[in-house]
């Protein structure tokens, strides 16, 4: 039994030392594994903190997007500067800082196009400085991408054109699908008017945002904004007013007023001098104002858009407004009532608004071909764009002309001639396509002025384009892929009914009642109606509680009423009883969202 006994303790002591070696190995290879989990954790945590940093970056490059700043490739965006790249000393130079453990970023836009489109490239970076905290001892980066595009969504954008509000009382309700019908409703307040032109901004929801005539402003309550009467501008002009958004997130609003008009009186008095004639005023509309019911800014009203011009003004009743090319601002738009060089007005206006609601640059384009115009009147017309800004659509008439002539005399019936122009959104000129003169007017011959073009839009397909004259109103197509667009000139249909008379001197005929045409969110066009009596204001009556339509516009080969599904009045539409629309219809800039992407 001894024997037996020291051979167990014999093999004892080697197993004990075996089990030590192999647990000692184990312990070596858990703390290794242990060590190298601890580095790897760390490492993971440096890097998330320089991938946020570059999401850092990345988010203030988007900011300076979204405020308006164009960043230029050749500058650097660091948390010390602002968005032009420029160091500023009342700023920081990091993201974080914790002891030896700093992040930052490093951003630059790396691509810039035409378009607007914009690529930009940011390093986060996360430092582990040395005791002396000068120079790091070792650092970590991660890189974020994020591209801009300036992004037209069809949804909204007809969305945005839910509400119409136009003459005395009368609005359209066109939904936000803007397929079906819309339903007549009675513009917000009771009693309110815009005889010729007006703008209403709602936004890519549907959701009223507010509502202008030049001369007022109503908010999405349908109440009198705060600060937003005394507007300057005119009620008797075909384009009185504009708006546009001036920051990103579509809280603040450029309005641009119109003073062009000769007669104001004749409505609601001038409420203007001499001098504020024939000028664009811009105002600034703050929907966060009056606990979110909107009203214009203080100090930031009737500011003239060039108060360096001429004293005998540089507006006509024509003036609307493009986005520029990055989304960056808006291009406003006017051609001059007349000046003493040129008598003729064959100059275009442009001016870029900023998102601060300065003007950042003013151009002027000489048109090669002068208007037809017959001299000693005030100058009307229209100016409209195709869906994507690309083309610009430009009607030059006049009232008033003279009435010496004989009835036979070309220069007592003629006025009126219409412009197809290319579009720079990026330098705002724009470039003669085409040029016609829209149809000559002998359907009354009387003592009274007899005028030719009032207004002319795009087809919703952007192949034709339809005019409408005044005194009296007629609707004419032309086909713009003619070599001379004159040559496809089809006269559609008086836009009143009745029939025509020869009034006594002075008065006007049955057929005076012409009015502005556009295109509607539906894809149908529509035509305002005025058969004007002598008598202001109008009485309520069935003729001026209709408008026309057209169903079927962008119909090929020879139009007809038919084939154009023309309704004088428009069968699928009845204005509420007790108002009408006048002369005018309401024009809507469209919003070009930027869409930003990070990958």
């Amino acid at each position: 039994m001894r024997l037996k006994s020291n051979k167990i303790e014999a093999f004892t002591l080697p197993t004990v030392v075996i089990v030590s070696i192999v647990m000692l190995s184990l312990m070596v290879s858990a703390f290794q594994f242990l060590s190298a989990s601890s580095i790897a954790l760390r490492d993971q945590y440096y890097n998330q903190l320089a991938r946020e940093a570059a999401e850092a970056g990345a988010r203030r490059i988007e900011e300076c997007w979204k405020s308006g700043s164009d960043i230029l490739t050749t500058a650097t965006i660091t948390p010390r500067t602002n968005c032009s790249g420029t160091s500023l000393s009342t700023q920081v130079d990091y993201v974080m800082s914790n002891g030896p453990l700093v992040t930052t970023y490093s951003g630059k836009v790396v691509n810039r196009e035409a378009d607007g489109h914009r690529r930009a490239l940011v390093t986060g970076i996360t430092n582990l400085n040395g005791a002396s905290g000068s120079t790091p001892i070792k650092s970590y980066t991660a890189e974020t991408v994020l591209e801009k595009t300036l992004d037209n969504d069809p949804v909204g954008a007809r969305a945005s054109q839910r509400y119409w509000y136009f003459g005395v009382g009368a609005g359209l309700d066109f939904r936000n699908s803007g397929t079906a019908w819309p339903l007549p409703i009675n513009s917000p307040p009771s009693g309110s008017w815009a005889f010729e032109g007006s703008t209403v901004v709602s936004d890519r929801s549907g959701n009223l945002v507010f509502w202008t005539n030049g001369q007022q402003v109503w908010g999405k309550n349908g109440a009198l904004a705060q600060n937003a009467s005394g507007l300057l501008g005119s009620s008797s002009a075909t384009q009185a007013v504009a708006a546009f958004p001036l920051n990103q997130e579509q809280t603040r609003y450029g309005i641009i007023s119109n003073t062009t008009g000769s007669s104001d009186s004749e409505y609601t008095g001038t409420p203007f001098t001499p001098s504020q004639k024939w000028r664009l005023y811009f105002s600034e509309y703050d929907t966060t104002l009056n606990n979110g019911n909107g009203g214009i800014t203080a100090n930031r009203k009737n500011i003239d858009l060039w108060s360096a011009g001429t004293s005998y003004g540089y507006a006509s009743e024509a003036l609307n407004a493009m986005p520029n090319h990055d989304g960056t601002g808006y291009w406003v738009y006017t051609f001059p009532k007349d000046t003493p060089a040129t008598p003729r007005g064959d100059l275009i206006y442009g001016f870029l608004i900023g998102p601060d609601g300065n003007v950042r640059q003013r151009i002027t384009y000489t048109l090669p071909t002068d208007p037809l115009l017959c001299s000693g009147g005030s100058v009307y017309g229209t100016i409209n764009f195709n869906d994507d800004y690309s083309q610009m659509l430009v009607m030059i008439g006049t009232s008033g002309c003279q009435t010496t002539y004989p009835s036979t005399d070309a220069r007592r019936q003629v006025s009126g001639t219409v412009y197809l122009l290319n579009t720079n959104r990026a330098t705002g000129y724009p470039v003669q396509q085409k040029v016609w003169n829209s149809k000559v007017n002998h359907a009354v011959t009387d003592s009274s002025p007899r005028n030719a073009g009032y207004s002319a839009d795009f087809s919703p397909n952007g192949q034709y384009v339809y005019v409408t004259q005044l005194y009296p109103g007629w609707l004419t197509r032309y086909t713009l892929s003619a070599a001379d667009v004159s040559t496809t000139q089809h006269t559609l249909s008086h836009t009143s009914s009745g029939t025509p008379t020869v009034p006594a001197a002075g008065n006007a005929a049955t057929w005076n009642g012409g009015g502005q045409i556009r295109r509607g969110p539906d894809g149908r066009m529509y035509i305002s109606r005025n058969p004007y009596t002598g008598t202001y204001p109008v009485p309520d009556s069935a003729e001026r509680s209709r408008i026309s339509c057209i169903t079927n516009p962008n119909a090929t080969g020879y139009p007809t009423l038919a084939t154009l599904g023309f309704q004088n009045p428009c069968t699928g539409v009845t204005l509420n009883a007790g108002t009408y629309s006048w002369f005018g219809l309401p024009q809507m800039v469209t919003v070009y969202t930027p869409k930003i992407i990070y990958y």
